[in-house]
């Protein structure tokens, strides 16, 4: 890995924590589709992407919240070479009255060129907008609570062949929709990635073209120094890192494992005026994805124990096919806030030695206010 991209890491590093601080300070303002409250406000910038597979070529479907009253929604379908046809991209700007209790539609703007051909999948994006948001709206709360998690509702739906299950979670931004499954249990339409614009110009979600079902990253060698001493490094406020002595210290929070890993421990203060979703604020944070970096929802592992949440999760980095794996554990402190840990590493490099970067993350320990590690 290049200098100046280890230089970029340490940066990214360093804006996703305070950007996650930044989303749980700021969580309490509302902001949602039409007809329905989320557990969840999106923020603007948020996106999602399926695919949706009722369509005879890969098919992707995103949508982007901009404010309460402004959306895009996007068809892509990637370059197919064998049957020789074309990628193809249509993206249309919609303008809502955000006092309506359903989406009515205000104005749209098709973003780009259009062709004739391209009026059936403008008829699809309408239809796919407007019943996405009212099966939402059908299906009531969704929540972390044991009732609500991850909730599925059947439902009648033509687009999709008739009756279908469609999942929810709350973690989920827009419609909080996670897949629609057929009555014989087939895949019709799947989340693939979640994500939030940064900046005017960033153009993660026009950009989008997929993330591959296999990883063809190899590009990276990493030999574990079996005579490296194992080091324990316990931060200020009080975590506990055991690496070893391949592992270099460039900031007080940050640990590197030369061109291979990095490790990072911080603390998230508590939130003033934030409800009781501001660890879900946090979480729905951890699963996005980055500028020019898209999280693989088929990847993605989440576990919770009654006070913390371990994720293992990949990053897809389309413009040099890079893949890496990592590991966000965010657990609540006696304070209100939370301590938040993160390891990543190049994806085959963890495959080939993954016992080793499992042991760091297995050997990571808080200290709580009042003594006892977790």
């Amino acid at each position: 890995m290049p200098e100046y991209y280890m230089a970029e890491v340490r940066r990214s590093s360093a804006f996703f924590i305070f950007a996650v601080i930044a989303a749980v300070w700021c969580s309490s303002s509302a902001a949602a589709l039409p007809g329905f409250t989320p557990y969840i406000s999106d923020v603007s910038g948020e996106y999602v992407y399926y695919e949706d597979k009722t369509f005879d070529r890969t098919s992707y479907i995103g949508f982007l919240y901009y404010n309460d009253s402004t959306y895009a929604v996007r068809y892509y379908a990637p370059e197919d070479r064998d049957r020789e046809l074309p990628s193809r991209a249509v993206e249309i700007l919609f303008s809502l009255d955000p006092s309506a209790d359903h989406i009515e539609l205000t104005g749209e703007r098709i973003i780009g060129s259009m062709t004739p051909d391209d009026t059936e999948l403008i008829n699809y994006i309408h239809d796919i907008f407007y019943e996405l948001n009212s099966r939402r709206i059908k299906a009531g709360a969704v929540s972390p609570s044991a009732a609500n998690t991850d909730k599925s509702v059947t439902d009648d739906f033509p687009q999709f062949g008739g009756n279908v299950a469609m999942d929810y979670d709350y973690i989920i931004p827009l419609f909080n929709l996670k897949k629609i499954t057929s009555g014989d249990g087939s895949v019709l339409l799947q989340i693939v990635t979640t994500g939030t614009l940064y900046s005017s110009d960033d153009e993660s979600f026009t950009s989008f073209s997929g993330v591959p079902e296999k990883y063809f990253d190899r590009n990276h060698v990493f030999s574990k120094d079996e005579k490296a001493r194992s080091k324990t490094f316990a931060t200020p406020d009080g975590q506990t890192i055991v690496l070893d002595s391949q592992w270099t210290q460039p900031m007080d929070n940050l640990w590197m494992l030369g061109d291979t890993a990095i490790v990072s421990a911080a603390v998230i203060p508590k939130p003033d005026g934030a409800g009781d979703n501001a660890a879900s604020v946090v979480l729905r944070k951890m699963l996005r994805s980055t500028k020019d970096s898209y999280i693989s929802w088929r990847d993605i592992s989440l576990e919770y124990d009654g006070n913390r949440y371990v994720i293992n999760c990949v990053f897809f980095q389309p413009d040099s096919g890079t893949v890496t794996r990592t590991f966000r554990i965010l657990t609540d402190r006696n304070d209100g806030g939370y301590y938040f840990f993160t390891l990543s590493v190049f994806n085959n490099i963890y495959q080939t030695n993954h016992s080793y970067f499992d042991s760091i993350i297995g050997g990571y320990t808080v200290m709580q206010r009042g003594g006892g590690h977790e």
